[in-house]
């Protein structure tokens, strides 16, 4: 398909250190997978779109200077805000979108989030604003026409908010549809999934506790599987689950690093359950990996595709116990089918909602 002349694409993420970097520098962190499957899927449609790494802000002016884009995306809230008043005149053509991939509650643990978010718009009106959870572009909305209703930007400017500040949810590449895979319902211990970076708004201690019982209830050791290579907010969380397991005679907390992606789906493949009834999100990757390979995962209500039939409340573990014998009763039936359904119902809309951004 030829490429679109109008628009170019460039999404920058912050290289992180020390957890997932392979020889192609590329790491299959939730951020950076996100903008790939957005990339991808715009050239799919025409468009150019490339994601690049870079060390820190002083990059950026190098790879806008290099790829020439008509939009550059800053993936997440590493940018300071000053860092435009250089940008800016240096490409005075290009829209600097910062993208906010957090809804309230996370973004509560940034420090910088209220500072810089209120701060971003000031630099001009080639600098945007995008919220990838309708939440946080509702909540941010209300924030800046507040700020904005008698405060000009730097150059005087009157600082129209609606045009500035957008909501494109996230993408992902659904895959033809294909049979669950293949449950064993003799072997003696039961896999379950619960991915992600280990943090506490991601609630993994309630949900091992709920595994934990529910393995118990159907007489299986329970092997609970978690990303022990990327945790945030300090250790405790991940200590309580080392903690929580140590002392348990039958059954084991399985830690893996973090993977590409493609080895990722591999191993969602190999479980029995998934889990992702955490307190905040604005789409989770991981949990749309389980639904799109069908299989079965609890969610909280925070995962905006879900299908109800999947939820599980995030502060009751009996509660979560009652979705996974409910989601172990019924596999052979097909039921996942239905999340992946939800799932292809929103990303066609992100689908949509990206295409008409890009041909404004």
């Amino acid at each position: 398909m030829k490429a679109h002349q109008k628009s170019k694409f460039l999404f920058i993420c912050k290289l992180r250190h020390g957890y997932g970097e392979y020889h192609d520098h590329t790491f299959s962190s939730g951020l950076y997978q996100s903008a790939k499957f957005i990339a991808d899927m715009l050239v799919k449609n025409g468009y150019e779109a490339r994601v690049v790494q870079v060390n820190d802000n002083n990059d950026i002016d190098r790879v806008v200077t290099l790829y020439r884009p008509t939009h550059a995306f800053i993936e997440a809230l590493w940018v300071v805000p000053e860092k435009f008043a250089t940008l800016v005149p240096l490409h005075p053509q290009v829209k600097f979108v910062i993208r906010v991939h957090s809804n309230t509650p996370f973004l509560a643990q940034e420090g910088i989030a209220t500072d810089w978010l209120q701060r971003y718009l000031d630099y001009g009106p080639t600098v945007f604003i995008n919220c990838n959870g309708k939440e946080c572009f509702e909540s941010l909305l209300d924030v800046l026409s507040a700020r904005y209703e008698l405060v000009k930007d730097h150059a005087g400017h009157r600082v129209d908010v609606s045009k500035r500040l957008t909501y494109l949810p996230n993408y992902y590449p659904i895959t033809p549809a294909m049979k669950p895979p293949h449950v064993d319902h003799d072997k003696k211990s039961i896999d379950i999934g619960c991915f992600g970076a280990v943090r506490l708004l991601k609630d993994q201690l309630i949900q091992a506790i709920a595994a934990l019982a529910f393995a118990e209830d159907i007489g299986k050791n329970l092997r609970f599987h978690i990303n022990a290579g990327r945790v945030e907010g300090g250790n405790q969380p991940l200590k309580n689950l080392r903690n929580l397991f140590a002392l348990q005679p039958r059954h084991e907390l399985v830690e893996h690093d973090w993977l590409a992606h493609d080895a990722f789906l591999k191993l969602v493949e190999s479980m029995d359950l998934g889990m992702q009834v955490s307190f905040s999100e604005t789409f989770n990757i991981c949990a749309a990996d389980f639904a799109n390979l069908l299989v079965p995962i609890a969610c909280s209500r925070e995962i905006p595709w879900a299908n109800p039939l999947f939820y599980a409340p995030t502060t009751d573990s009996q509660g979560i116990v009652w979705t996974l014998k409910e989601l172990w009763k019924t596999r052979k039936f097909g039921f996942a089918s239905l999340n992946k359904n939800s799932l292809s119902r929103f990303v066609a809309d992100a689908e949509r909602r990206w295409l008409v951004f890009a041909a404004a």
